[in-house]
């Protein structure tokens, strides 16, 4: 790959900017296959590191990349993205993360075709799960590839007025772009920085473009492979994290949640476990597999820091579940457990589960995110709302990091 001075604007070439920490063997599959792309012109290659102490670094350097190093406590993802596009040195740049791995020698070429061809500020691709991903890894990789649709698309939005009304899923489609693999027109981020947010930066750019007259499109000819096998407390924080973060950014509530309280959290999270040896089919081996391993959600209320409330709001929250009496959420859970039925189905539809601990695992897995979700959309509603109280902001605190 070609060092470029990044003090003078190359026409011919195209930047690639690769945040990274401990990138192991698929960031190295990584830079093999941009490296192997058949592309008109010079390639170059940023990396910006955040302390890597894996072979990360010297992989990096191996293939011609400029590496700027970072510490890894002022990693973010807004203001590092921005950071590194200072040292780009094209009139283009795509933004990828370290695990997604191109698919064919042309993916840069008609990535940077769909940018050209469209006049759009911005393309992203599809994805498609790596070869070892488990089973709920590649079904979410497929469910987005059915929400984005099979052609490419212009994003765009006719008048600013329509955006005010537009439900969340609109307005979440309208917004949507991805730093999995997106390239970008450089003089608009420059003109346009990523926004300072903790979360959804890509989302947060694209509303402002939208609104500025830009245009995105998504081109599902650009592929890579990227999927995440996470445990089910990772999953639920990220939901947590998406409903809370995405809501903000979009200025729109997915659900008005603002009726339910600590209390019914609780007591939902609590019923939904306890239904899933019924999804199961009341498999005893599995019960006894689920005891032997422990819980399978992240402790809901371990971080709660009145821990004696905390045992109180549960019981008095399994009581009500019971008696069906005082509970706001009686409607709310109804909706989830049908929620996690019809995307169990979907997965064992989608794919076979040879295994009693795969299709656990799945399971629980699918449960974590639509609790996760109810967490997220219940404080985005209390804090849309204005009527956030401190024992929820205690309570889905912890939640609102590590993703």
């Amino acid at each position: 790959m070609k060092r470029l001075d990044p003090k003078k604007l190359d026409m011919q070439g195209i930047s690639i900017v690769i945040p990274t920490l401990n990138g192991g063997r698929i960031f190295e599959d990584s830079l093999l296959a941009i490296k192997s792309q058949d592309f008109e012109g010079p390639v170059d290659l940023v990396v910006i590191d955040s302390g890597s102490t894996d072979g990360t670094l010297a992989a990096a350097e191996r293939v011609g990349a400029r590496v700027i190093r970072i510490p890894k406590r002022v990693f973010h993802h807004a203001r590092t993205r921005n950071l590194a596009l200072q040292y780009t040195a094209c009139e283009e740049v795509v933004f990828m993360v370290q695990d997604a791995v191109p698919v064919g020698s042309s993916w840069l070429g008609c990535l940077r075709g769909a940018l050209q061809e469209t006049g759009a500020a911005a393309v992203y691709g599809r994805q498609v799960a790596h070869a070892s991903a488990g089973p709920y890894a590649r079904w979410t990789t497929e469910g987005l590839n059915r929400f984005l649709g099979s052609e490419r698309r212009i994003q765009r939005l006719a008048f600013p007025d329509a955006y005010g009304k537009m439900g969340f899923d609109e307005a979440y489609r309208l917004t949507r772009l991805d730093n999995v693999c997106a390239v970008y027109r450089k003089d608009l981020l420059l003109r346009y920085p990523f926004p300072d947010v903790p979360y959804a930066e890509d989302m947060a750019w694209a509303r402002q473009v939208l609104f500025a007259g830009e245009r995105i499109a998504y081109d599902p000819e650009v592929v890579v492979r990227h999927s995440h096998d996470r445990p089910a407390g990772y999953i639920f924080r990220r939901h947590v994290v998406d409903g809370v973060f995405c809501g903000r950014i979009l200025g729109k509530l997915r659900n008005d949640f603002s009726m339910l309280s600590v209390n019914d959290l609780i007591g939902i999270s609590h019923a939904i476990e306890s239904r899933l040896k019924e999804f199961m089919g009341g498999n005893l081996r599995t019960v006894g597999m689920r005891r032997k391993g422990g819980s399978l959600f992240p402790s809901l209320y371990s971080h709660f820091p009145f821990r004696n409330t905390c045992r109180r709001l549960l019981l008095l929250g399994m009581r009500n579940l019971r008696s069906g009496a005082g509970f706001s959420g009686q409607e709310v859970l109804r909706g989830l457990e049908a929620e996690v039925e019809y995307h169990w189905r979907s997965i064992r539809e989608s794919q076979p589960l040879p295994t009693e601990a795969e299709a656990w695992d799945a399971l629980e897995k699918v449960a974590a995110g639509v609790l996760g979700k109810l967490y997220g959309d219940t404080y985005a509603a209390h804090s849309a709302r204005g009527v956030l109280n401190a024992d929820l902001h205690r309570f889905t605190r912890p939640y609102l990091s590590g993703v």
